[in-house]
């Protein structure tokens, strides 16, 4: 089992993840599929559809055009492509693959509640791994007195953006993500989450890490293969 939607078609039919997916696929259209809510009906209808989610902060959902960029980009397909988030390095792409990765490792790591942005949907589904409905479980939000560090008011946990959510529990109760494995003194991070590369010109263009793993510090520099080619 290595994608959400497999394991939702293996579940029994009053789960509540299969309530949330008892919509079916949307309409086809063209491109990915542009949401600005977090409503699991929508996202899993999307995917059933053969389309990745692109999360907006605002504005209807709908059928996107794929725009422009450069280099040329290598070809995605629906079976790759989960969810495409813009954020300042560009539009990065996560496989089903990376975001059921990540949804098993909220849940592992009792991280599931909600939180804002495209990152509440791994976080909201985990509860599902706990036979709740979407959602369900306390509020995230941003720790105060630790950066980098989503709470629950009682407990801390490490985030990352680029690994979808919170990836490890903050000491005294100090764990990590069973997809997410530490390399060198636990500077980097190697992971299945880890995001794929940067959606241009209606494709993947894939990143590369340097030593296949990605630094948890800022200032990370990543690289285009087709710059690297």
């Amino acid at each position: 089992m290595n994608t959400l939607l497999a394991w939702i078609d293996a579940l029994p039919a009053d789960h509540p993840a299969r309530c949330a997916d008892r919509g079916g696929p949307l309409p086809l259209g063209s491109g990915p599929f542009g949401v600005a809510r977090m409503d699991p009906g929508l996202w899993l209808g999307a995917w059933r559809a053969g389309a990745p989610v692109w999360w907006r902060t605002a504005g209807s959902r709908g059928w996107l055009s794929p725009g422009a960029g450069r280099p040329a980009p290598r070809p995605l397909g629906p079976a790759d492509a989960a969810l495409l988030w813009p954020r300042p390095t560009g539009v990065l792409v996560f496989s089903h693959r990376a975001l059921w990765a990540a949804i098993c490792g909220a849940a592992a790591l009792g991280a599931v509640g909600r939180v804002g942005g495209p990152v509440g949907f791994v976080h909201g589904a985990a509860a599902w791994l706990e036979g709740q409905a979407f959602g369900a479980g306390p509020l995230l939000y941003a720790d105060p007195a630790v950066a980098g560090a989503v709470t629950d008011g009682t407990r801390r946990w490490a985030w990352a953006d680029e690994l979808l959510g919170a990836y490890r529990r903050v000491a005294p109760d100090d764990a990590w993500d069973p997809g997410t494995r530490a390399v060198e003194g636990g500077a980097r991070v190697k992971s299945a989450r880890l995001f794929d590369g940067w959606w241009r010109d209606g494709g993947l263009v894939p990143a590369r890490f340097p030593g296949g793993s990605w630094p948890l510090a800022g200032g990370a520099k990543w690289e285009c293969e087709e710059e690297k080619a």
